[in-house]
Parts: C-alpha cells; sequence; structure tokens
C-alpha cells in the first residue's frame, strides 16, 4: 500500500525483506513541517514530526512493524559502526609510528588515503542516517523518546 506520494513499504518499499534501505525515498523526501522554515525530512526533523511523517508514508506499518523496523536500523548502524572502528585501525596501522595528526570527526585523520577517508565519511553518515531512521521509526510507533533512548541503549549494549 502506497501514500498519494507513492511511498510505502510494499515489496518494493523501504523495508522489504528486512532490509532498511536508507537512501529510499520515504526517508528522504523532503516536507514543509510546522515550526520549520525550510522542508524536512525524517531523517533530520525532530522526533515526533519524523515519527509523524513515518506514520503519513508507511500507513500500513504496525506500531510492533514501526519498532521492529527500528531495531533493524539500530543493528545497521552498529554494524557500520563496527566496519568503521575496524578501517580506523587499519588506516592508523597503515601510518605506522606516525602521529595521526588532529582528529576530525569522520574521517578521523587528514593522513589517511583517500580511499580511506571516503569510506570512512560514507560510514560515519550512513551509521548516523540508520540511528535517525531508528529513532523515526521508534516515534511512529507512539513510543516516548526517553523510552526510545533506552531501547537504543539496551540494544547498543
Amino acid at each position: 500500500m502506497k501514500d498519494a506520494k507513492g511511498h510505502g513499504s510494499d515489496a518494493r518499499g523501504a523495508h522489504s525483506g528486512g532490509v532498511q534501505d536508507i537512501g529510499h525515498p520515504v526517508y528522504n523526501t523532503a516536507q514543509k513541517v510546522r515550526g520549520y522554515t525550510n522542508a524536512r525530512t525524517p531523517l533530520n526533523a525532530d522526533y515526533n514530526s519524523a515519527g509523524g511523517m513515518l506514520r503519513q508514508r508507511m500507513g500500513n506499518m504496525s506500531k510492533e512493524d514501526h519498532k521492529a523496523a527500528g531495531d533493524a536500523h539500530i543493528a545497521s548502524a552498529m554494524q557500520m559502526d563496527a566496519q568503521h572502528r575496524n578501517l580506523v585501525s587499519s588506516a592508523m596501522g597503515k601510518l605506522g609510528m606516525e602521529s595521526p595528526g588532529p582528529l576530525i570527526s569522520g574521517i578521523v585523520s587528514t593522513k589517511f588515503s583517500d580511499s580511506d577517508k571516503d569510506q570512512l565519511r560514507s560510514l560515519a553518515h550512513g551509521a548516523s542516517d540508520h540511528r535517525s531512521a531508528a529513532f523515526a521509526h521508534y516515534a511512529a510507533s507512539g513510543m516516548r523518546l526517553p523510552t526510545a533512548r533506552a531501547r537504543y541503549q539496551g540494544l547498543k549494549g
């Protein structure tokens, strides 16, 4: 089932077969949201607004479906964080005894190779987007923010 803008979670949707496509339009289509000057997506709106957008766009998902989707996005974020840590360790090993210099968010060091920096940047952005999508799904399920934070911490370990 899709809404008027073509969003939905059918077989070709954002959550087909348990796979979360963070690039799906349901997460990336901007719309005007009350309280904001510019249009927002579920990935960059506040908690309640993001949940409302997903409820509107994925009307055929139950509360439990939204909770499960949120948990799956957290698992994807944790996997990407682990890949990021492994790549940082590998890139640091390539530097040998050389100091990495000032630490930079996402890419960690300007001394890493361009391909390593591109991969690190992609992993950092992807993990962040998955966490944003997870919290949007938690909000769509009707979960209050403190409960969603506690659930995230419990899954994160």
